[in-house]
């Protein structure tokens, strides 16, 4: 059977089934963000908003360079963090570059993929602590968008980067959670199978 080839990024032959599903999830959703984040950026600098559009632009870059050192040299830990580091951030970044929630269209969405992500990737302690920094960082959104500058964006524009990132977030995370049951849901079906074979070998015969 062929492996697929965002399955070979990183790839252990120690991994057990669990941290070879999680590598392959992580991968995915970070070069998923990464094109994503590319697209944001050019439509934020195409509309006049260059500080905002060079932070995506900025993750767009470091994500794939991060996966390449991964792909060299297999430290899944640290690339872990330093992605679930550059989701929580960067969006927060963006709010406050773009003056506060509503012109930046709640960008800052895209900060939770870190919490939900690390409840697939990571373990549950580690998805709390992240859950816990997320709410740090929202209010402290809530109290630096009076300060920050507000980037000169239409109306227009505003209402479709709120299309964009509510939908994008919510596809995401739909297709992180749906691949990851489902590769569950074929784990166990397999061990069902091996234990009622050997069930089976071990029966008596009349």
């Amino acid at each position: 059977m062929r492996i697929p080839l965002i399955a070979q990024i990183g790839a252990d032959q120690r991994d057990s089934d669990d941290v070879a599903l999680q590598k392959m999830i992580l991968i995915g959703v970070v070069l998923t963000s990464a094109v994503a984040a590319a697209l944001w950026g050019l439509v934020y600098i195409a509309v006049g908003a260059r500080t905002a559009g060079a932070i995506p632009a900025a993750y767009s870059v470091l994500s794939l360079s991060n996966t390449v050192l991964f792909g060299m040299y297999r430290r899944y830990q640290v690339y872990r963090f330093t992605q679930l580091t550059l989701v929580l951030l960067l969006p927060w970044l963006m709010t406050i570059s773009l003056g506060g929630f509503h012109n930046s269209s709640v960008v800052i969405l895209w900060s939770t993929l870190c919490p939900l992500g690390a409840l697939v990737v990571h373990d549950l302690r580690s998805a709390a602590r992240w859950f816990w920094v997320f709410l740090i960082l929202l209010a402290g959104s809530a109290l630096l968008q009076s300060t920050g500058s507000s980037a000169s964006l239409s109306s227009s524009m505003i209402t479709f980067f709120f299309v964009l990132n509510i939908g994008g977030v919510l596809s995401v995370v739909f297709a992180m959670l749906y691949y990851f049951v489902d590769k569950k849901n074929q784990f166990q079906e397999k061990s069902e199978m091996l234990l009622l074979n050997i069930l089976r070998s071990k029966s008596p015969t009349y």
